[in-house]
């Protein structure tokens, strides 16, 4: 009877050490899931980074503001307000004109610049300029006192025949019969010609002769901006006061100043000068006022009409406006 007892004691310890083994196995497959999963990277805070405006600075304001120069409307232009003073960046003002040294500081202070005058009104929000001809560079206006507006040809196609005939009537009954014609078709800039010469002749005891010769022909197109004039055909060069002309036959391209019979091609007199502000000017020849109009604050040059030559008296007239 002791015998079987102990049998009976070893069942219940069998069981137990398979399922301590189970429960190993198990630990350590779940341990081996986990390490061959890869690793997820810690995702750091992302900094941001506050830049303040290099204009308006920490504790500044920035301003769009209508500018004027010297009268002369700017647009809206960028600037910085800070310490109850304007600033602007260099690259700005050199594009306004503004003559900055080199190693100019960047942004600039515009009560810092020698020769400028600031004025901002904060109500309206503008700022009005006022710089001498040394601190600022301004583009020189061209007035020009007879300004012509160009024309624009236009036309309709068409032909043309243009004849020129003669005849003579001699004794022992000669007799003769000319004739210089001209055909022209044309349909706008484009022309074509067309000369011949035809000539009949009848002597004593002779029937009518007849002969003609062609003389040219042209195919003509006019470029009136360019004042240029194509020609293809039978033409003739052009010659100077110690050249000859010669008749050729081809192609020409070549300057024709009768397309614009109104643009003068003598040197003109110009007068030079410079306005601080937006200003009133008058030219006057020998007394006589010759122009009026108005010109920009800046330098100016006025071209006068081809009218004024020799001895003369010539004053210009500066007034602000």
């Amino acid at each position: 009877m002791a015998t079987r007892r102990s049998k009976a004691s070893r069942q219940p310890n069998a069981r137990v050490d398979a399922a301590r083994l189970l429960c190993g196995l198990l630990a350590l497959a779940l341990h081996s899931a986990h390490a061959a999963e890869p690793s997820q990277p810690t995702t750091a805070p992302t900094a941001v980074n506050v830049v303040d405006n290099p204009l308006a600075g920490a504790r500044g304001d920035d301003l769009f503001l209508e500018l004027s120069i010297n009268g002369n409307p700017q647009g809206l232009v960028h600037f910085g307000l800070r310490d109850n003073a304007l600033w602007a960046s260099a690259a700005t003002l050199r594009k306004l004109g503004f003559a900055l040294p080199p190693d100019a500081s960047d942004p600039v202070r515009l009560a810092s610049l020698r020769g400028v005058d600031v004025r901002y009104d904060a109500g309206l929000q503008t700022v009005a300029i006022t710089a001498s001809a040394e601190a600022v560079k301004l583009g020189t206006t061209i007035v020009d006192t007879a300004p012509v507006s160009t024309p624009v040809a236009s036309g309709s196609p068409g032909l043309l025949l243009n004849y020129d005939v003669y005849g003579t009537k001699g004794r022992r009954n000669s007799s003769s019969l000319n004739a210089f014609t001209e055909l022209r078709a044309f349909n706008g800039s484009s022309v074509f010609s067309n000369t011949m010469l035809a000539q009949a002749t009848q002597g004593e005891g002779l029937g009518w002769q007849h002969n003609s010769v062609r003389l040219d022909s042209t195919w003509s197109k006019s470029f009136p901006d360019e004042m240029l004039t194509l020609r293809v055909g039978d033409t003739v060069t052009g010659a100077l006061a110690w050249s000859r002309s010669t008749r050729i036959g081809g192609v020409q391209l070549s300057r024709n100043f009768a397309l614009q019979p109104y643009r003068t091609t003598t040197p003109l007199p110009a007068f030079l000068g410079s306005a601080a502000l937006p200003s009133q000017v008058e030219l006057y020849i020998n007394g006589l006022r010759q122009y009026s109009g108005q010109v920009p604050a800046g330098p100016f040059q006025l071209n006068t009409v081809p009218g004024i030559n020799g001895a003369g008296n010539a004053q210009v007239v500066l007034t602000d406006t």
